[in-house]
């Protein structure tokens, strides 16, 4: 399970406040080594003034957090045994991008587990992470325990995140700087026909990764009588979903991509869908309840599902036919 450090994050979109104590130590210290204020303002290409404000850590009655860039750059001057990262990192008491909504007391270093997996799908799927200089990340889904899913898992980048629910509750604001932080760290942005899945999530365990097949599925997918689909305008990413199932579950045999003039459906078949619903479900509700009268129709032999489609070939080369 991969970890993100503070210093992994995108140094110049990063603002991060600092606890009092520790950040005037910190410059204390990064003032006696540049041997002066001016001197140290020099080396961070800031003015003095601007200095003093990252001390105090206010612009008159304002908060001023300073940019992680001016972190690691002091972090490299200073006695790295006094102020390690892990240090620096249990002294943060929020950060934000340069604007707007912020993570408080953040849990640093990040961890990849189930929940940011998640969230990396519900933003490839009914999410906006945002551009580096554009609107706010946002996330949409008028299903409310996938909302609340969503925010509950949020809460991987710390105890308390500013949020805004909007639309009677079907459309959530969130902090601009996880958009960057999850388009710096899975260097992909977040548009619908751009995004591609990370390939080391092909090397993760089964039971996290089949989390975020989940989340997107609790997005874009539709439940039928005999099968689940998942229709996206972009073939890439989709073609990364049919590889992450080929590795990850033993449904190659029972997945196949419909060859479409408009947008490309992959489709799980009628054998594959028992063990789609032991090993990944939905969260969705509606979805969860389709999905279970279908098997319980199919075990009471009430429904006659013909085989609509032939057998394929596993393999990658056989199963897209798009």
């Amino acid at each position: 399970m991969r970890k993100f450090t503070l210093f992994n994050f995108p140094k110049d979109r990063v603002y991060v406040l600092l606890e009092k104590t520790f950040r005037q130590k910190f410059f204390n210290e990064a003032v006696k080594v540049a041997g002066s204020q001016s001197a140290l303002a020099r080396k961070l290409k800031v003015s003095i003034p601007m200095v003093k404000n990252w001390w105090r850590g206010k612009n008159g009655i304002f908060e001023q957090a300073m940019p992680l860039r001016a972190i690691v750059q002091i972090y490299n001057i200073v006695d790295s045994q006094k102020f390690s990262v892990n240090k620096i990192q249990n002294a943060v008491i929020k950060y934000r991008a340069r604007r707007g909504f912020s993570v408080i007391k953040p849990n640093l270093p990040l961890v990849e587990d189930e929940r940011l997996i998640r969230i990396f799908f519900h933003m490839a799927g009914d999410g906006f992470a945002g551009h580096f200089g554009g609107a706010k990340p946002n996330y949409f889904n008028k299903n409310r325990m996938v909302m609340k899913e969503f925010i509950k898992d949020l809460s991987v980048f710390g105890k308390k995140i500013e949020l805004n629910l909007k639309e009677n509750g079907q459309r959530l604001e969130f902090p601009r700087v996880i958009g960057h932080i999850l388009q710096y760290i899975y260097q992909t942005n977040f548009k619908s026909r751009e995004v591609r899945m990370p390939s080391h999530f092909l090397k993760m365990k089964r039971n996290i990764i089949l989390q975020g097949i989940k989340a997107l599925m609790d997005d874009e997918g539709t439940v039928d009588f005999n099968r689940i689909s998942l229709s996206l305008e972009n073939k890439l990413f989709l073609l990364d979903i049919a590889r992450l199932l080929q590795t990850k579950s033993p449904l190659k045999n029972h997945i196949w991509i419909k060859k479409s003039k408009t947008i490309p459906t992959l489709r799980i078949r009628s054998r594959g869908l028992e063990w789609y619903y032991q090993h990944i479900g939905f969260t969705h509700p509606r979805k969860m309840r389709d999905l279970e009268f279908y098997l319980n129709n199919k075990k009471k032999k009430i429904l006659k599902i013909p085989q609509i489609y032939s057998e394929k070939p596993a393999g990658i080369k056989n199963l897209i036919s798009v």
